[in-house]
């Protein structure tokens, strides 16, 4: 099985003005079972309380270790951590 992540939460540009990226790290996602994945997640002008951020239909990076995930994401960002409510899977937040 493979998972999919909802149409609804898939960013477009055209349809949303980004407020802030968020790139986060996962280990083990079920796309990608024994694999470190960085994903950027969006959080847009016109969200509400309790939306869900829009996710990038395909990951940033793929990798093997979280060195190569950290690698992979852009200079100068500062690490927020994961917070209480995330996903399991997810291991760092980086904004």
């Amino acid at each position: 099985m493979t998972w999919r992540i909802p149409k609804e939460l898939i960013f477009d540009p055209e349809r949303h003005e980004v407020g802030a990226a968020f790139w986060v790290i996962y280990f083990n996602p079920r796309d990608y079972p024994d694999k470190w994945v960085v994903r950027v997640q969006y959080v847009t002008k016109d969200m509400k309380e309790g939306d869900h951020p829009r996710v990038e239909r395909e990951p940033r990076a793929v990798t093997k270790t979280l060195r190569e995930a950290h690698r992979a994401l852009p200079p100068d960002l500062f690490n927020i951590h994961r917070q209480p409510g995330d996903d399991l899977k997810i291991v760092e937040v980086w904004i």
